[in-house]
């Protein structure tokens, strides 16, 4: 799989209609900053339909993000209408990124042993290729192996938010 994408960056934003209490939106739509605990997730606002085939390439930047003890973040994609309010632990749809412990979880199941981890600026890359139906993450340009394959459906960016203070930004 190609590191290239269709586009040099997917532009994307966070969707406002679903932050929750807690989140707050800046720089455009494409920083989130989060003020309690507990997890909940928001989402990007461009649906990404695999029967359309092409790629996407997304930055994330870890602008800050405590990574100790049970706190983690999950970034990564999930289905355009999954509601749940942490989609690492849901069985839909899903690929997200575990920065605390460099892992993944896909459609509920936890890999451990996926990654890196990752910290306050640190930039998490995300590569769609509905092509060949296949995602991989890269940490500050340094690309993993394929993380996920064989998926369809119409997707969105997934970021589920755990302790107070993290801030992430779509570059």
């Amino acid at each position: 799989m190609s590191c290239e994408a269709d586009q040099p960056y997917a532009h994307d934003e966070w969707n406002k209609s679903t932050i929750k209490s807690g989140m707050t939106l800046s720089n455009d739509n494409r920083t989130v900053s989060f003020s309690t605990g507990g997890w909940k997730n928001l989402k990007g606002t461009l649906k990404m339909d695999s029967s359309e085939g092409g790629r996407y390439h997304f930055r994330i930047k870890i602008e800050s993000h405590e990574n100790s003890g049970s706190n983690s973040l999950m970034i990564g994609i999930c289905e355009h209408n999954n509601n749940s309010t942490s989609v690492y632990s849901n069985s839909g749809n899903n690929c997200v990124y575990n920065l605390r412990e460099g892992g993944i979880w896909v459609r509920g199941t936890e890999n451990k042993t996926y990654g890196e981890k990752m910290q306050t600026g640190d930039i998490l890359g995300i590569i769609i290729d509905f092509d060949e139906k296949k995602l991989v993450f890269q940490k500050n340009e340094k690309v993993f192996r394929t993380a996920w394959s064989n998926f369809t459906g119409i997707f969105v960016l997934s970021c589920d938010l755990n302790y107070k203070n993290d801030r992430v930004t779509i570059m």
